[in-house]
């Protein structure tokens, strides 16, 4: 049954429904999304103990999603066998619904090639358009604005990361562009992944996870896919340079193209929370606000990956590799050169706020989104069902960022923990 939370040190309480109270000893901290629960001390009172809803355990730190439920001395024993860790079915369950977003994207890009058919119907009705819409919407719908104003106040790290998402880390995409890379649709899809801003939710959900300035974070995000629409097109250009599909594309086409998908979308997201009905409907279904936003984004590769799979286009070992390569690649020299810029900059005097900020920005200097690339490819002429190589790249970048990121935050985690034990 569900109990109370308290940020405290002391113990958690809740009525066991035979009588007696079972108690739970933890330390509790709010990280903005669910309670982190620190140093775990499990207590029997008339054999009953307590134990997160949902839980999952990384090293001494315990998250508990939900409240707390009471357990007979018969379930207790299960409970202690449990130990560490989960029952099987549980530690599945944890698994899926932490990384779901990866997961989705990779069964719908098999299910795409497998059964291209609805794929392709999906495609003849402008589905693929009105999907980048719909993300767009939610990702207003859901943007914290009270966070946007705060990190007003500290402008220089906003001013850095907006300069290395928007015209620092899409030079990569000219060296990418000069690479022997086979076949040649997957430099066009890395230079426009290169190109195009930092992610709307990934990146925000990652700072709060290893607490970071959640604030500036936020910024960032919405800042680039603002400006981005501005910026995507010239330096898009730039780094294709003479390539045969340079000319396919007319900048102020693609400029509006981008204002109509991106940019009005994300406004008529963020005008609609002001809405009190909407704003309390989007607070009470944030779980499903997110799953359409996954839906949404899975729409892209189904249907990029049933275009090819119709036109008989190869898709083997060597260039799915390829593409893993220049995923994890093109990610690790995003991270390695925001981490070497940011080592140099002081944020904040405040030590501890300047972790929290040098963090944020690492995170969101290092992403890059998936749904503007795909906005932006299907504005480049000449690629027709080929544009699924070009995509396909991008997906396993958007997967791989998304790996290497959490377990950069996991590290962060465990490195505080040590700092916290050591003090």
């Amino acid at each position: 049954m569900p109990g109370c939370w308290h940020r405290s040190a002391v113990s958690l309480t809740t009525p066991r429904p035979q009588g007696g109270v079972a108690v739970f000893d933890a330390t509790t901290r709010w990280t903005g999304t669910r309670w982190l629960v620190e140093r775990k001390h499990r207590c029997q009172v008339n054999h009953c103990v307590i134990v997160g809803s949902r839980v999952r355990r990384e090293g001494k730190r315990v998250l508990c999603h939900a409240g707390f439920h009471a357990l007979s001395s018969s379930s207790s024993s299960s409970f202690e066998n449990e130990g560490d860790g989960q029952t099987g079915v549980a530690a599945l369950r944890e698994f899926v619904d932490k990384n779901y977003i990866p997961i989705a994207l990779l069964c719908a890009a098999m299910l795409g090639w497998v059964f291209p058919k609805p794929g392709e119907i999906a495609v003849s009705y402008k589905l693929q358009k009105l999907a980048i819409i719909g993300q767009f919407i939610i990702s207003g719908l859901v943007l914290r604005a009270s966070q946007v104003v705060a990190a007003i106040k500290s402008p220089f790290p906003v001013l850095y990361g907006t300069v290395s998402i928007l015209l620092v880390t899409p030079f990569l995409g000219v060296g990418l562009m000069s690479l022997p890379i086979q076949p040649f649709e997957f430099k066009i899809g890395m230079t426009v992944f290169c190109c195009v801003p930092t992610t709307l939710s990934a990146c925000v959900a990652l700072t709060n996870a290893c607490n970071g300035n959640a604030a500036i974070a936020l910024m960032l995000a919405v800042l680039t896919n603002t400006l981005g629409v501005f910026t995507i097109p010239p330096m898009l250009a730039h780094a294709l340079g003479s390539s045969a599909i340079s000319g396919s594309f007319n900048q102020n086409d693609m400029l509006r193209s981008l204002v109509m998908s991106v940019l009005v979308p994300l406004m008529i997201g963020s005008v609609l929370q002001r809405i009190p009905d909407v704003s309390r409907w989007k607070d009470a279904n944030k779980k499903l606000l997110s799953r359409m936003s996954t839906l949404f984004l899975c729409l892209t590769p189904w249907m990029q990956l049933s275009i090819a799979s119709a036109a008989q286009l190869a898709i083997g070992p060597v260039m799915i590799l390829t593409g893993v390569a220049l995923g994890i690649g093109v990610h690790m020299v995003f991270l390695i050169f925001n981490m070497l810029v940011t080592r140099t900059f002081v944020f904040n005097k405040d030590p501890k706020e300047n972790r929290a900020i040098k963090r944020a920005v690492i995170l969101c200097t290092s992403e890059k989104t998936l749904p503007v690339a795909v906005a932006v490819m299907s504005q480049l002429g000449g690629l027709g069902s080929a544009m699924a190589y070009a995509v396909l790249p991008c997906i396993f970048s958007h997967i791989i960022q998304a790996v290497i990121d959490s377990a950069l935050v996991s590290q962060w985690n465990k490195d505080d923990e040590m700092t916290l034990h050591a003090s």
